[in-house]
């Protein structure tokens, strides 16, 4: 057998087990359990619908999925966008970082280099100490530095368009995987100017499916333009 085919007989029997297990789950954590517990019970729906999505893909006998509350389906597509938005960042900062390669184009942690030029300049300050310090900032590279490192080439304006944008869609990312979807002043200034002002409810990020072709279309878009 090729060492790259899917054994989808392995893949199915274990899912099964998985949906089995997270069904008796599911029970446990309903109402009138502890709020924390059916909290938790939000998770067990989320993954079950992702697990029959999946099992669905390589099995000839699909199952369906029923939500008995209209709540419940509300978070299970709330991890849809959640899903969505933290792939596109990250097969967007794989699809920059080949690029990168592919060119030659160096890219550093800015704001380690940032950090160590404000380190150098105290005085007394211990290597040891100094490291200490770094750790704060990382090493690799973050995403934004991969975006400014590509935009470099682009006129003023159009780099200031792209750093908002991506600022932007980070901000959504970030957002929505926390329970408070409150938007600052800053927040709501990224998306109006990022072309997603839909996205802003009063003070609230609402989510919807009408973004996705917009931000995948984008994306081609920045490729296209620093090509």
């Amino acid at each position: 057998m090729d060492s790259n085919s899917l054994n989808k007989t392995a893949h199915i029997r274990q899912i099964e087990e998985s949906l089995e297990r997270l069904s008796e789950l599911s029970v446990e954590f309903a109402a009138p359990a502890p709020e924390v517990l059916q909290l938790l019970g939000t998770a067990v729906d989320n993954t079950t619908a992702g697990l029959v999505s999946a099992l669905n893909s390589i099995s000839d006998s699909p199952k369906v999925v029923r939500f008995g509350h209209e709540s419940n389906w509300k978070c299970y597509m709330g991890s849809v966008h959640r899903s969505f938005f933290n792939t596109l960042h990250a097969v967007t900062e794989e699809g920059l970082k080949s690029l990168c390669t592919e060119k030659g184009i160096d890219v550093y942690n800015t704001k380690r280099v940032r950090m160590e030029n404000l380190i150098d300049g105290i005085q007394g300050i211990s290597h040891r100490n100094k490291q200490k310090l770094l750790t704060f900032v990382g090493v690799r590279p973050k995403f934004m530095d991969y975006i400014e490192a590509t935009v470099a080439n682009l006129d003023a304006e159009r780099q200031g368009y792209w750093r908002k944008w991506f600022f932007a869609i980070g901000s959504i990312r970030n957002i929505s995987s926390h329970s408070n979807s409150l938007l600052c002043d800053v927040d709501k200034d990224r998306l109006n100017a990022a072309g997603l002002e839909k996205l802003i409810h009063g003070d609230e990020l609402s989510m919807n499916t009408s973004v996705y072709n917009y931000c995948l279309t984008m994306v081609k878009d920045f490729y296209n333009e620093i090509q």
